[in-house]
């Protein structure tokens, strides 16, 4: 056994860099926040505001109304408004062969952000793309069932969860970028299964 004498001061000091060892080798939940109906919407809010560097969205349904209270129109002020910040700003929109309601609404806002400088991507017809993600400056994540409508915004009942951790985020983008990428070759591949076979001059 080997004994050590130090003093009482040098003693803590050791504790304390122990403890700091201890503290860095050991793996740090994520901090999750409960987001469940209207809370979404205030936490979104106030992220989308404080961002500085970039904003990620991947939503199934994005329908803002004619009116500013529409809550769906206040989180697409806040990304145009964040854009003029200088955040840059990504969407990733859900879109189908058939003309339904989600698809119109996100082509629709689509075309009114992509004017505000908004990089706007859809995902391939053939794919559904359900996700409801946002993903703040690579270290916020919200993630759950909360569209971007007036409805889930501000009456249903919707749970969702703010997770802070840039592993995490991380790992979202990358998930992001990969259905991104097969959407846009699927989207090439539908395009070209489409188009009519040359006519050889005669």
């Amino acid at each position: 056994v080997l004994v050590l004498r130090v003093g009482k001061g040098h003693l803590v000091a050791w504790l304390a860099i122990l403890l700091a060892v201890m503290l860095i080798g050991c793996p740090r939940e994520p901090r999750v926040t409960w987001l469940a109906n209207e809370a979404y919407f205030d936490t979104l809010i106030l992220h989308l505001t404080q961002a500085k560097h970039e904003i990620v969205v991947s939503m199934f349904l994005f329908a803002p109304g004619d009116h500013q209270n529409n809550r769906a129109t206040q989180v697409k002020e806040a990304l145009i408004d964040a854009t003029k910040r200088g955040v840059q700003v990504r969407l990733f929109l859900e879109v189908s062969d058939s003309e339904d309601f989600s698809t119109e609404a996100n082509r629709a806002v689509a075309e009114e952000l992509g004017r505000q400088g908004i990089t706007v991507q859809f995902d391939s017809p053939t794919r559904t793309t359900h996700t409801k993600l946002v993903i703040i400056d690579q270290h916020y994540v919200l993630l759950g069932s909360h569209n971007f409508t007036h409805s889930a915004l501000r009456h249903n009942n919707e749970a969702s969860v703010l997770i802070e951790s840039p592993k995490l985020a991380q790992q979202a983008l990358a998930y992001l970028q990969r259905i991104g990428e097969l959407s846009a070759q699927e989207s090439v591949s539908a395009t070209q299964r489409r188009r009519p076979p040359a006519r050889e001059s005669r």
